[in-house]
């Protein structure tokens, strides 16, 4: 039965497995149609990296309801703690269900099914929809040669890409800020900066995927707030199409300097704008 997300399964640790960590990714057209769950293990993706191709056909939509039972059954089979963290895994899903059969787009599927997975209090375990950044940040660490044709899949195959900006965000009481921005990309080259509150993209509201989608080369209005109580300002962005860990790479790379330190030459990677600079990575000697 075709029903819902595909979702990946990997471990932390070095030659044996100390925690079992997993994401659910939502998948959408515009409707809750999913696939059928699958590993993304590294042995199903092509040697040679294939060029971006159009989806095949959807499969047949599944409703609210089937895509969160499913995700609920995943999660009871795939969980490490067989006793659920202690958690009436069969009462959350009687709680929930309502809502779920209730949601009207895969966001707020998203946000019912995450409340579900909440209730767990375990690290490295959330559900993301083609709305996010995270979708596709997860889709590129499980298949970096890119998405292999799988039948019934409604994930597009060939490289992961989305147009965006060049940042990460964060929602902190409601309102969103830019948590990293990446070096040499569209929103650093704009003039955004760590910290800033997002207000919105060209009079509409805010959002990592959707206000970007086709605009690849245009330039578009993001409007920000550096400071509280501060009157809104407005910057020129171009979005770009980005690849996940190809930015990454190219983030690290700008935002390295070399420097001399007991006689040593260090290369690093840090100056606090970025996740990339902020950890102080040492890229070499």
């Amino acid at each position: 039965m075709y029903t819902g997300f595909e979702w990946g399964v990997g471990v932390e640790g070095k030659h044996r497995m100390r925690r079992l960590v997993w994401l659910l990714a939502l998948l959408v057209g515009t409707a809750p149609a999913f696939t059928a769950p699958v590993f993304a293990q590294g042995s199903d993706v092509p040697d040679e990296p294939p060029r971006p191709i159009d989806a095949e056909p959807a499969p047949e939509e599944a409703t609210t309801e089937a895509v969160f039972l499913e995700a609920w059954r995943v999660t009871r089979t795939a969980f490490y703690d067989p006793k659920m963290h202690g958690v009436d895994w069969e009462g959350v899903k009687d709680e929930l269900l309502p809502r779920a059969r209730r949601a009207e787009s895969a966001a707020e599927l998203s946000v019912v099914i995450n409340d579900a997975l909440a209730r767990l209090k375990a690290s490295h375990t959330a559900h993301y929809h083609p709305g996010q950044r995270e979708y596709y940040e997860i889709l590129d660490v499980f298949f970096p040669d890119g998405v292999p044709r799988r039948p019934g899949s409604k994930i597009k195959p060939g490289r992961v890409e989305y147009v965006g900006i060049g940042l990460a965000t964060k929602t902190i009481g409601g309102k969103v800020f830019a948590f990293d921005v990446y070096d040499g990309g569209p929103a650093e080259k704009a003039g955004i900066l760590a910290g800033d509150e997002l207000l919105g993209v060209d009079g509409g509201a805010w959002g990592d995927i959707e206000p970007f989608r086709e605009r690849e080369g245009e330039e578009v209005t993001v409007t920000i707030r550096r400071r509280e109580g501060e009157e809104p300002r407005e910057v020129t962005v171009t979005p770009k199409r980005i690849r996940p860990k190809a930015m990454f790479t190219e983030s690290i790379r700008d935002s390295a300097s070399l420097i001399e330190h007991n006689g040593g030459r260090w290369r690093t990677c840090g100056s606090g704008r970025t996740r990339a600079r902020r950890t102080r990575m040492r890229c070499g000697m």
